[in-house]
């Protein structure tokens, strides 16, 4: 997020890793948006972003220069297109009031994709979940 090291290769390389994990939720949509805006509380047990929110993701994309020719922003942009509402805004199921705030941090991520010339070449990570043990009593 600093205006000096977004183009770092350090940068790309985490954003690529990021972008290999190729799941769509639609109910984390936005909520980094929320949390900032102060809906949702930052709670997490590791960390702060325990939350895999892809318009964060698309945000810290475009601002480290991927290109939006990149194979795995392309097929982002086009899931979260089939979640545009018929007025050309996304809906914050949880939080309503939380739309335009979530529509305008979408759009000025597609506006600064843009100006990106960077594609990545990580592969697609296979998500597997946790297996669920035993139950002991």
């Amino acid at each position: 997020m600093r205006p000096t090291r977004p183009r770092l290769d350090a940068a790309r390389i985490g954003v690529d890793h990021l972008l290999a994990r190729e799941t769509r939720d639609e109910s984390t949509l936005g909520w980094e948006v929320s949390r900032l805006v102060g809906l949702e509380p930052a709670m997490g047990q590791i960390t702060f972003y325990a939350t895999f929110d892809l318009a964060f993701l698309l945000d810290l994309a475009s601002r480290c220069g991927v290109s939006p020719d990149d194979r795995r922003v392309r097929d982002l942009i086009t899931w979260l297109e089939t979640l545009q509402g018929p007025y050309g805004r996304w809906e914050h199921h949880a939080h309503p009031q939380l739309s335009r705030w979530l529509t305008f941090d979408l759009e000025a991520s597609l506006r600064r994709l843009a100006d990106g010339d960077w594609i990545g070449n990580e592969e697609p990570a296979s998500f597997t979940p946790y297996k669920r043990g035993r139950r002991r009593y």
